[in-house]
């Protein structure tokens, strides 16, 4: 058919040029015959006017032998012309017999469809009628056996009914010979007491004679089901004690206390000790659990070490830790931080659990028993973690917005043909200040719309107000129900990020330049070692890594179950946390190299830190690689989960607090927790919004730079002398005695009695002395602002002097009585283990240095 179509059209344009040339032939001939007839006219006006006869006639023979070439040519054209007539009716008759052709193949295929669709339907309907068949007979046959089936049930009802009748006949008289036998027993026992009063009974060793019974005073803890069995064993019977006296009388004879157990007083060694000077392990959790009934702990220990791990590694293990190592001399700044974490971070984490866990409070209460006068440390804690909370969300609130905005094909941040990308915008990451990054442009004019400092406070980005939202609403639903659903969540939370960045590092160490960065990050330069400073930093990033001073982890180990091995979460979280700071620096080093090979740049001009690095510089590596939203979407999937990991502790802090202190009227009015995590995180959310607002990135800094650098540090070297030197290491030392019945090693106990001490005076005095101005990348704050930074310092800083004051007006006596009583750990509930045995029934009295305990009145002698 398209052979045929293609001859057609190559032959009708030949047809229609030989017309056109014809008709111009034809035009052509009659011009030539006016003319003709014209110059006839002249010669026969010529003829008259000429005599030349030869002349005339000459001209004559030639217009003769003219006119018949131009009839020869038309004859030739009309031929043509007939030819190509004929060509066109033969090219029409063969169209007429494709077509014809065409229309009788489709006709037959019709036809045998036809024929195919009529036997593929006849052979379903006769399928359809053998299945009918099939399932009639199986509905008869089923029918028939249920009839049989009822027949059977029919005899088995009659059957029942007859048994039953002879059941009911047997039991009345069961009834009446159990009765004849009963009342032959009570002759008979009548009949032989009285002969057998005067018998004497033999027991076995250790067991206890009363009337005609043996006894058995068993001291093993054991449940009804584990009693009843070990009685069996011994060929015996549980006893239940009922209404009888002299059962009673017998059960208190025998289970008078024959000794007492005597230790020296906590107040003047912090240790119980039995009289031969034996270590005594006082397990206090059943107290702690009936003091305060309906305290949750977690459900597995296992949540609590991801709840702690989640807390304390964080988005500063992404952004700051890589970072600071290739500044602070490569490989070789692993030295001081691994030194560091042995002396500080490890010791300072032990002992922060070790007292939430002991105390079971958390770092408001649990600090004020530590020490009276510090009790504005833990107020402090709770202040610092609520003013944090406040900010850190944003974090969250950004990732939230990265995340979504990676839903695409191409990344919005991928190159400058944006509506908010300027004229002065690049592909390429250079140093010039003229010049910004795409991904640059994005943060800061599509994510943030940031205004051009701190005195513009801009319009509220509606976007980021709604995600922030969205945000705390995740918070919430993870942290509601306390420790048994934030010990669900974790599961998630805490290994899901680990998953993602060792698929970052397998992608990344794939890339071109990934070595070079890597090497980069690890190469150590040792002169760098003799610089103070690295030091100082090394300290500095430990503590605040693991969180010190937050009292986040103070919180979550009151928790604990009261025997729970603390020490192996101490080393658990603290080695897991480092470990991830430098997994994470491999990860970061990689995309760093894998972007200087692409655009050309040294590594120290791609390397940065802070929110830079996960919203402008790590953005920009994923730009080039494969899947690129992919990447893009798990990372900042992974900062997400990190965020919520962090701030689930935070609001802990503060939620745990206040219900130690204020436990009664919070729940008189909220009636439930649920409701009062839901004032904490809506009021959070409402101090949070001026985070939103298109100058929100400068208030951000602001907050961030004078509560996490300045105010931590002051907060945690208050807290480390008031638990090292003034609740004593002694006192810590016993506390795990009476949880684990281990003694801390001296390596711990040196650490906190004089490495630890030291080492955060020196880190707050070095603080203070290279103290700088905040300021975001080239933006300098102006004076009132920096003021403004101080005051919200100074919000949290100042609980401590305010309530060291409060504590020393209300306590009595002289103000050196005072001074002393306020560094007495419990000096302000000094009669709470009193309470505490008077509360299990017993008697506590207090002689010199010496208390006895007894669930009897202590005799007026006691030999020690």
């Amino acid at each position: 058919m398209n052979v045929h179509s293609s001859n057609r059209t190559s032959v009708k344009p030949d047809l229609q040029i030989t017309e056109v040339q014809v008709k111009n032939i034809e035009t052509l001939m009659n011009n030539l015959a006016s003319s003709l007839s014209s110059i006839s006219s002249k010669q026969e006006e010529n003829q008259k006017k000429m005599v030349q006869d030869d002349s005339l006639t000459e001209v004559k023979s030639l217009m003769n032998s003219l006119s018949s070439a131009v009839s020869a040519l038309t004859a030739q054209l009309n031929d043509a012309v007939n030819k190509q007539d004929q060509k066109q009716t033969e090219t029409e008759r063969s169209l007429d017999s494709l077509k014809s052709t065409i229309q009788t193949d489709q006709q037959n295929k019709q036809r045998d469809f036809v024929n195919k669709q009529d036997q593929k339907q006849t052979e379903t309907e006769q399928s359809l009628d053998s299945l009918k068949s099939s399932i009639q007979t199986d509905q008869q046959n089923k029918q028939r056996d249920f009839e049989s089936l009822s027949s059977s049930l029919s005899v088995l009802k009659s059957s029942v009914s007859d048994l039953t009748s002879s059941v009911a006949s047997l039991s009345s008289k069961q009834q009446t010979s159990e009765e004849r036998v009963m009342n032959a027993l009570k002759d008979l026992r009548s009949n032989t007491s009285d002969k057998t009063a005067d018998v004497p009974v033999t027991c076995k060793s250790g067991w206890i004679p009363n009337k005609s019974s043996c006894f058995l005073f068993s001291s093993n803890k054991l449940n009804w089901t584990q009693a009843q069995d070990y009685c069996k064993t011994q060929g015996a019977f549980l006893l239940k004690i009922q209404d009888d006296d002299r059962e009673w009388a017998f059960l208190n004879h025998h289970t008078i206390p024959t000794s007492y157990w005597v230790g020296l007083t906590d107040q003047t060694t912090g240790q119980w000790r039995w009289a031969d000077d034996t270590p005594y392990t006082m397990n206090k959790e059943s107290m702690a659990m009936e003091e305060e009934a309906g305290r949750p702990t977690w459900s597995r220990q296992i949540e609590f070490t991801l709840a702690g791990i989640g807390c304390a590694v964080g988005l500063g293990n992404i952004w700051r830790f890589p970072y600071l190592c290739y500044r602070s001399g490569g490989g070789a700044f692993l030295v001081p931080y691994l030194l560091m974490l042995v002396v500080l971070g490890i010791p300072l984490l032990h002992m922060e659990l070790t007292l939430g866990q002991y105390l079971r409070r958390g770092p408001v209460l649990a600090l004020t028993k530590a020490c009276p006068l510090l009790k504005g440390v833990g107020m402090a804690t709770v202040a610092i973690s609520f003013i944090m909370c406040t900010y850190y969300n944003i974090i969250i609130t950004w990732a939230l917005y990265y995340m979504f905005s990676s839903f695409r094909s191409e990344l919005l941040w991928e190159n400058c043909n944006n509506t908010w990308n300027t004229a002065n915008c690049t592909n390429s990451v250079t140093n010039s200040s003229s010049t910004s990054t795409a991904s640059q442009q994005f943060f800061n004019f599509k994510v943030l719309e940031r205004t051009s400092g701190v005195e513009e406070t801009g319009t509220l980005r509606w976007e980021l107000f709604l995600l922030l939202l969205l945000s705390w609403i995740l918070v919430y639903l993870c942290i509601f129900k306390g420790v048994k659903s934030t010990g669900k969540v974790v599961y998630f939370t805490a290994l899901f990020p680990y998953v993602i960045l060792l698929a970052l590092l397998i992608n990344n160490v794939q890339l071109p330049g990934a070595i070079d960065g890597i090497r980069f990050f690890i190469i150590p330069e040792w002169d760098k070692l003799l610089n103070v400073e690295v030091w100082i930093n090394a300290a500095a990033q430990i503590f605040n890594s693991i969180g010190i001073g937050f009292g986040s982890l103070m919180a979550m180990a009151s928790y604990n179950n009261y025997n729970n091995n603390v020490l192996k979460d101490t080393l658990t979280i603290s080695i897991i946390n480092s470990l991830t700071s430098i997994f994470a620096g491999f990860v970061i080093f990689s995309a760093f190299g894998y972007m200087s090979h692409l655009q050309n740049v040294p590594v120290s001009e791609i390397a940065v830190d802070g929110p830079g690095l996960v919203f402008v510089v790590y953005p920009q590596a994923f730009v080039t690689m494969p899947v690129a939203p992919l990447w893009a979407f798990l990372f900042f999937f992974m900062l997400l989960c990190l965020g919520l990991d962090s701030q689930f502790a935070m609001v802990e802090v503060m939620v745990t607090s206040l219900l130690d202190s204020y436990s009664k009227p919070i729940l008189k009015y909220l009636k439930r927790k649920e409701f009062l995590v839901l004032v904490v995180c809506s009021a959070a959310f409402l101090l949070g919004i001026p985070h939103v607002m298109q100058v929100g990135i400068y208030v951000f800094q602001l907050m961030d730079h004078y509560t996490a650098i300045v105010s931590i540090m002051f907060l945690a070297f208050f807290e480390v002398v008031g638990v090292c030197w003034i609740y004593g290491v002694n006192r810590l030392s016993s506390n795990l005695i009476e949880m684990t019945g281990k003694r801390p090693n001296i390596f711990f106990r040196i650490c906190w009695w004089v490495i630890c001490p030291v080492l955060i005076t020196v880190i707050l005095v070095f603080s203070v002395i290279q103290f700088k101005p905040a300021r975001y990348e080239d933006y300098v704050y102006p004076p009132w602002a920096q003021a403004v930074g101080w005051l919200i310092a100074l919000a949290s800083i100042i609980w401590i002097p305010l309530a060291a004051v409060h504590t020393l007006w209300v306590l009595p006596g002289s103000f050196i009585q005072k001074l002393k009583k306020s560094i007495t750990p419990f000096s302000l509930e000094e009669d709470s283990e009193i309470l505490y045995y008077q509360h299990k029934g017993a008697i506590m009295e207090v002689i010199p240095n010496i208390t006895i305990i007894s669930s009897d009145k202590p005799p007026i002698q006691t030999y020690l």
